[in-house]
């Protein structure tokens, strides 16, 4: 919907109003919208967790790392390496 091509579109079928452009209900139930096939949807929604699973992964790495250079860190000043 914010694609260039669909503003223009949106745009064109709004209409001006008296005091703004607006679309009524029935235009936006009657607006074509390309969908990918289920297929494909599927396959990023897929790919999207992964994604997000990775991330979710790396941040709990990130703060382990971070705790272990602390103490790391406060036996090094202690004098206990």
């Amino acid at each position: 919907l914010l694609s260039p091509a669909m503003k223009r579109k949106l745009l064109s079928i709004a209409g001006a109003g008296a005091t703004r452009e607006a679309i009524t209900k029935g235009q936006i139930e009657d607006l074509q919208l390309i969908m990918p096939p289920i297929e494909a949807r599927m396959k990023y929604s897929t790919a999207v967790s992964k994604i997000r699973n990775c991330r979710d992964n790396y941040l709990v790495s990130i703060g382990e790392a971070g705790q272990l250079f602390a103490s790391l860190q406060q036996r090094a000043f202690r004098g206990d390496l």
